[in-house]
């Protein structure tokens, strides 16, 4: 049997979207707002927000009706939950929940060639990549189906945004 290794790259994720075939991962939270959307303050999910400003309106009314799980929102986006609140930190066992339910989607929808997911929980989930990486590949390791759907998500290190956030520091 061949190792099981995760699909790694590098790069801004926002290029991905809309390519054929390639769906991107928002990473989000389960806290709904007044106003029924869900928080994105931060990360990728603020960056959704300002490109696509229904965005957290209609993550909130999936939660609200199924709770908090991984949506396919539209526009080739894909909410993946990795915190119960936005203030705590990520969850691992959400992480791990959030991606079983991808494989799920996307085995459901061949036409999801390519799936960019941000490094889960990592940045504003206070929660380092060493770790989280381990617990994927922990969770998967003996699942050899779960493994061939996993060939489409491409985990990805956005470095431009870290250069960003340090030049601000």
């Amino acid at each position: 049997m061949a190792e099981f290794k995760l699909n790694m790259i590098e790069g801004n994720a926002w290029e991905y979207r809309g390519k054929p075939g390639c769906k991107l991962c928002i990473t989000t939270n389960g806290t709904i707002d007044s106003m029924g959307a869900v928080v994105t303050g931060a990360g990728i999910a603020q960056q959704a927000t300002t490109k696509y400003p229904r965005f957290p309106f209609t993550v909130g009314k999936f939660i609200r009706e199924s709770g908090l799980h991984v949506f396919y929102v539209g526009d080739s986006l894909i909410s993946f939950p990795v915190k119960y609140e936005w203030f705590h930190k990520a969850d691992l066992k959400l992480i791990i929940y959030s991606l079983r339910e991808l494989l799920v989607l996307s085995n459901i929808y061949p036409s999801w060639q390519q799936i960019i997911l941000p490094r889960p929980g990592c940045g504003n989930g206070q929660l380092q990549w060493p770790e989280v990486e381990w617990q994927i590949l922990e969770a998967f390791k003996f699942d050899l189906f779960a493994q061939q759907i996993m060939n489409k998500i491409w985990f990805i290190t956005d470095f431009s945004e870290e250069k960003r956030r340090h030049r601000k520091s």
